[in-house]
C-alpha cells in the first residue's frame, strides 16, 4: 500500500481470497489449480491486514490492479468499498473471460496509455497529474502489465510489480517463469536495469521477492 496523504492511499492488487484456505481449486479454479496450490497463513489476507493497521476500506483512494493474473486479483471482492478499482486498458481488453468473472459486482475503470517520461515504451499514467505517481506500462509477463513509480523525499522508489521476481531478475536478466511476449519481457527487464543504477533510484520492489519487508521512504 502506498501512503499519500492528502491524496489518499493507493493498493497494489488484492492477493488471495480467504475462500483459498477452505477450497482452493474451487476459489482460482482447475486450471490455475493445476499450477500452484496458493498459501494464505492467517492474518495475511488483504482484508485481515488492513483491519490490523486500523485502514477501513472506504478510505482507499485507487485499487490498482498490476495485472489480471488470479494471485493478483482473487481478493479483490475484500475490498468492496474502496473509491475506484483500476487497470490499464490494454490489460482489461485482453482478460479472459474467467479473469473478468473475477471482477463481477466491481466497477472496474480502465485508463488509457498516455506518453510519459519513463518505462521501456513511454507509455502509462501520470495518476495525479504532477509527476509524484506513474503507472507505467512494463509489458512482457502480460501485454498490459503496470509497474508503480513513486516520488519519495530523495528520489524515486519503483514496484516493479510482476515484470521482474525479485532482484536477480534484473541482475541477471531472467525472465519471468511465465510471459506474452519475451521480447518485451526482455526490454522490460533492461529498462529496469537502468532505472535500478540511477543515482535518484531509492529501492526497487518485486512483488514476489521473498526479502521485501514493509519499508517506509
Amino acid at each position: 500500500m502506498i501512503r499519500i496523504s492528502p491524496k489518499g492511499d493507493i493498493l497494489i492488487d488484492t492477493g488471495w481470497s480467504e475462500a483459498v484456505r477452505s477450497d482452493p481449486e474451487t476459489a482460482i479454479g482447475p486450471y490455475a489449480y493445476r499450477i500452484c496450490h496458493p498459501l494464505l497463513p492467517p492474518g495475511q489476507s488483504i482484508r485481515e491486514q488492513l483491519e490490523a493497521k486500523n485502514k477501513p476500506v472506504h478510505q482507499l483512494r485507487y485499487v490498482l490492479i498490476s495485472h489480471m493474473d488470479v494471485d493478483h486479483i482473487s481478493g479483490i471482492h475484500h475490498l468492496e468499498g474502496a473509491q475506484s478499482f483500476i487497470v490499464s486498458e490494454l490489460e482489461w481488453n485482453g482478460a479472459k473471460g474467467h479473469q473478468r468473472a473475477r471482477c463481477q459486482g466491481i466497477t472496474i475503470h480502465p485508463f488509457p496509455l498516455k506518453p510519459i517520461p519513463f518505462g521501456p515504451l513511454k507509455l502509462g499514467k501520470d495518476l495525479y497529474g504532477d509527476g509524484s505517481i506513474y503507472l507505467i506500462l512494463t509489458p512482457g509477463h502480460t501485454d498490459g502489465l503496470i509497474s508503480v513509480l513513486v516520488r519519495v523525499q530523495d528520489g524515486w522508489v519503483l514496484l516493479a510489480s510482476d515484470a521482474a521476481y525479485s532482484r536477480i531478475s534484473w541482475s541477471e536478466m531472467i525472465l519471468p517463469g511465465y510471459t506474452s511476449d519475451d521480447e518485451m519481457a526482455f526490454q522490460t527487464l533492461q529498462w529496469i536495469c537502468e532505472f535500478s543504477q540511477r543515482e535518484d533510484c531509492i529501492a526497487v520492489i518485486a512483488n514476489h521477492d521473498p526479502l521485501v519487508k514493509e519499508a517506509s521512504f
